[in-house]
């Protein structure tokens, strides 16, 4: 009994006639079932005497399959496999969610991005090299991990960078937001955190500030 992975491909090759005008004149089909669940998957010739049958087991566990052909030698031919768990980054795959949304078998949303190529195969290498170094550069080919630059000018950074380490402060994110091009913006500030006497006196005022209110809630 072999193994496959869920959502991977189980795959039958069968020897049969080459004879003729075989992707034509011969049907064949496989059945394949597990429990109550029956699919099933039509067949196809692969040339030199060779036909095959494809499967992505959509469950794991035992999948059970038996051929179906008008030729003797490729009929009711049976068989078994396990298909395991899914390998990774392997989602099964793509469909309709929610009505107006795509997800993957197990939910992984599914974000759809592409672009036509007309004539392709007519144009000359260095245009391809062209559009392919294009496509390449577009926004839809997202790397969240690469460098970016701070778009400020060199004092304003100096000034930042200088704040932050000779005089120990903070840059504090304040508010994102998307401007009028749709690009994400950032507005940042400078922080300096307390210190000690300061944080001491925060907490006397709270602490006063809490038993005062004890103290009018008695009285009251």
């Amino acid at each position: 009994m072999s193994n496959v992975a869920r959502w991977d491909i189980f795959e039958l090759a069968l020897a049969g006639p080459s004879e003729g005008n075989p992707y034509l004149e011969i049907a064949l089909d496989a059945t394949f079932s597990q429990g109550g669940t029956t699919l099933r998957v039509p067949g196809f010739y692969d040339g030199d005497g060779t036909y095959r049958i494809r499967f992505m087991p959509p469950t794991e566990g035992e999948w059970r399959f038996r051929t179906s052909s008008g030729t003797a030698v490729l009929d009711s031919k049976t068989g078994s496999f396990v298909a395991g768990p899914a390998l990774p980054g392997n989602h099964g795959p793509v469909r309709v969610r929610n009505q107006f949304h795509f997800a993957y078998a197990d939910e992984t949303p599914f974000f759809s991005f592409g672009t036509t190529c007309y004539a392709w195969t007519h144009q000359p290498l260095a245009l391809q090299a062209e559009t392919l170094a294009t496509l390449q550069a577009a926004r839809f080919n997202h790397a969240p991990k690469r460098a970016r630059k701070l778009l400020l000018h060199k004092r304003q950074i100096d000034k930042l960078a200088g704040a932050v380490e000779r005089e120990g402060m903070t840059l504090v994110p304040l508010k994102l937001y998307f401007n009028d091009k749709g690009r994400a913006k950032i507005e940042i500030a400078l922080g300096r955190g307390k210190k000690l006497h300061d944080k001491r006196e925060t907490d006397k005022k709270r602490s006063w500030q809490r038993e005062r209110g004890r103290l009018l809630r008695q009285k009251g």
